[in-house]
């Protein structure tokens, strides 16, 4: 008996329809995912599951890459890099580590931070290439030094070293000289805080080197050193971090312990005390992963909650107010973190979904939510790992709203010619609110006296929809 031909049709439609669907999934994976992010003084790093990294926030240095000195509201690629595999950001350079294991930086070289053979600042030039020793495996990023981890276990550094964080016995400034190899072997892991280093030993004990001047070597006083000496009484350690002055650690019970600098509550032990050895943080357990901002540190539990204290005068902590915090409070509106990372004063925190989240200073856009605007509690970041690297680009993809959520103002960026498009926003009851042609390729509108809540748009080009799409005002 032969098949019919319209059910054969049918089928075929269908195992159609499946592919595309399941093509289109994805496409979705392989464009909207962060697989890293770093927060540097005013601007942050991203790096995407396409090894593409992309950077917004402060560029007056070229810090971020992007071909230009501007400052950039929204995350853009950085130019000429590819096969990226990890990321750092400094006060004011950034550095990239290649598949290859070749590093690559750009931004601010007056103590030869860039290690390129020169003190010359990127500004707007591409990445250049750092004479990195071969076989890198990891990169870590001070305010003006770097370090370079390599198969063999061995450290090596550039750039300021006037308190010794270059730990190679002197305090010698590298300039435009090659780097240095820090006097330590059987690394694991390393660190950086702002004028200290921190090594992971494969032992699983914990060294460090440069200024101490607040006991953030841990090593119970506060003598610098430029040789690394041991943290004390501490083993088993699986993490750190570290800020300006001070230094976190996370142990194999998932305990955290921290030492230095106290003043803003940044250590979480419920005082406000110096701490030149690491205390426990008896208030938290369960964590999988720290991060230290300048005076501030936040902490990732099992369960994909995060919580945060120290300095939160711009609102990093993401509790929704600007007081400091000796204990570790829970971030607001944020759950399911797989990652977090910490800028100066801004937050990072990358959910289950692939999308990016962040609070805290704004000033230069190191948010990337398209706005200037300081945020107390996390909102999205913007135009991320998305679709937008793409030659093929069409219309629905050619458009972004943000901040979303917002609180009444809000951005339009469009990359089609505006003379063929026009938007229309509805309350969740289908009132217009808003029909108009857009006229540039960024249109600001003001939604301040609307009612918080849910909102509607659609995108049109010459009278045909070519998006829907939903936002709130919060």
């Amino acid at each position: 008996m032969k098949k019919s031909p319209t059910k054969s049709l049918m089928k075929l439609i269908l195992l159609n329809t499946f592919i595309a669907l399941f093509m289109a999934m994805q496409s979705i994976n392989c464009f909207a995912q962060t697989i890293a992010m770093a927060g540097g003084s005013a601007f942050s790093l991203f790096l995407c599951n396409n090894n593409q990294p992309m950077s917004c926030g402060i560029n007056g240095f070229g810090q971020l890459g992007n071909g230009t000195t501007a400052d950039s509201w929204l995350p853009s690629s950085v130019i000429t890099l590819s096969a990226i595999t990890a990321i750092a950001a400094g006060e004011s350079h950034a550095l990239f580590l290649k598949s290859d294991s070749t590093v690559w930086g750009c931004g601010f070289n007056a103590q030869g931070q860039l290690s390129n053979g020169t003190t010359t600042t990127t500004y707007a030039n591409p990445p250049v290439q750092v004479n990195a020793p071969n076989s890198v495996i990891a990169i870590a990023s001070g305010s003006r030094h770097c370090l370079f981890l390599k198969t063999n276990g061995t450290v090596w550094a550039c750039g300021e070293n006037s308190d010794g964080c270059l730990g190679d016995g002197t305090n010698i400034t590298t300039y435009a000289s090659n780097p240095v190899q820090v006097i330590i072997n059987s690394v694991s892991r390393i660190a950086c805080g702002n004028y200290h280093s921190l090594f992971l030993k494969t032992d699983s004990t914990v060294w460090a080197c440069g200024a101490n001047y607040d006991g953030q070597l841990g090593n119970g006083t506060t003598v610098t050193n430029n040789t690394p000496t041991q943290v004390s009484a501490l083993t088993q350690v699986t993490a750190m971090s570290a800020g300006l002055f001070h230094s976190l650690f996370l142990r194999t019970d998932s305990t955290v312990w921290a030492c230095g600098y106290n003043a803003k509550g940044q250590l979480g032990d419920g005082t406000n005390m110096q701490r030149n050895t690491p205390v426990q943080l008896t208030s938290l357990s369960g964590i999988i992963d720290i991060a230290a901002g300048r005076e501030h540190s936040l902490f990732l539990k099992s369960d994909g909650t995060v919580w945060a204290c120290g300095d939160n005068f711009t609102g990093q902590l993401g509790q929704g107010t600007t007081a400091n915090s000796n204990i570790p409070v829970q971030v607001n509106l944020i759950s399911d973190i797989k990652t977090i990372a910490a800028g100066d004063f801004h937050s990072l925190f990358f959910k289950s979904d692939s999308i990016v989240w962040a609070c805290g200073n704004n000033g230069n856009g190191q948010l990337g939510d398209g706005t200037t605007v300081q945020r107390n509690t996390p909102v999205q970041v913007s135009n991320l790992c998305g679709v937008t690297g793409i030659e093929d680009r069409n219309s629905e993809n050619d458009f972004i709203l943000y901040p979303n959520p917002g609180t009444g103002t809000f951005y339009i960026k469009s990359f089609a010619a505006p003379n063929t498009l026009s938007l229309q926003i509805t309350t969740a009851l289908g009132i217009t609110i808003y029909d108009a042609q857009l006229h540039s390729t960024l249109t600001t509108i003001d939604l301040k006296k609307q009612s918080k809540g849910v909102y509607f748009y659609q995108l049109k080009e010459k009278n045909n929809v070519i998006k829907n799409g939903k936002f709130i005002i919060e």
